[in-house]
């Protein structure tokens, strides 16, 4: 039997007992992914992969509590992410009232995301992606090392696939990567959008005059050049350039200076 109660603590007798009493779920999705990482009880069952197997414990829990919540509380699901070792695709039944959400990194699996896309809805099951676009963790604010074009054609290929849930997780790090994530945002409400065109947007509304010598410093970050003496000495020629053309307008100086 696999050991899954113990974690997922948001199951909580008091929790459950607040709902019954109040009579209402306060969520739309209630969260039953387990916590991050493994150690995780299984047999060495025949014919199946250890994956496989938690994978179709995972999810027939999540699918029995989800039935459960639709009985009490219709239009609310049960959340699970398609994550570590339970991250192929169950093989069990219809998932109808499940939101899955398939992590792009850290997956013990040898289908593409896309694979359980496929699978996930195939079952009935509400499927979401969460990216990595820049977690501080990995890149440190690097240019060239975080969110790059890559990432903006994925979202356009989620939405091509059906992807109605996107988690984004990244960190506070407008000045290297501002231009990305305001393409990122503006494709999520429309995917069919040109991503360069929002660039030329972006460069416009933030720098005005100060455009073309913005565009030319984020450009190379975008184009994966590293940092070394010679990308560093062409960069602050860029932003030297930028703060001459925009003196007089202390917002735009602020912006180039941020």
């Amino acid at each position: 039997m696999l050991s899954i109660f113990c974690r997922l603590g948001y199951l909580s007798s008091g929790l459950i007992s607040d709902w019954d009493r109040d009579d209402k779920l306060p969520v739309r999705v209630v969260p039953l992914s387990p916590n991050d990482g493994r150690g995780w009880c299984w047999g060495d069952e025949q014919g199946v992969t250890m994956t496989q197997f938690i994978t179709d414990k995972v999810y027939n829990l999540t699918n029995k509590v989800a039935n459960a919540i639709q009985a009490d509380y219709p239009g609310k699901y049960a959340g699970i992410y398609s994550y570590s070792v339970y991250s192929d695709v169950p093989d069990i039944g219809n998932l109808p009232n499940v939101v899955s959400i398939i992590a792009t990194a850290f997956d013990i699996t040898v289908l593409t995301d896309l694979e359980r896309a496929q699978g996930l809805k195939a079952r009935g099951a509400i499927v979401g992606i969460h990216d990595y676009l820049e977690p501080w963790g990995w890149f440190s604010d690097v240019p060239s090392r975080g969110v790059t074009r890559v990432e903006l054609d994925q979202i356009k290929l989620y939405a091509a696939n059906d992807i109605e849930v996107y988690i984004g997780e990244g960190s506070d790090s407008w000045g290297v990567y501002g231009p990305l994530m305001y393409a990122a945002s503006k494709l999520f409400w429309d995917p069919s959008q040109d991503y360069n065109v929002i660039f030329d947007d972006f460069f416009e509304k933030s720098f005005g005059p100060a455009k073309d010598a913005m565009k030319n410093y984020y450009e190379r970050w975008f184009q994966g050049q590293e940092p070394n003496d010679r990308t560093l000495a062409l960069a602050f020629k860029d932003l030297e350039e930028a703060e001459r053309l925009a003196v007089g307008n202390t917002k735009i100086l602020e912006r180039v200076r941020f």
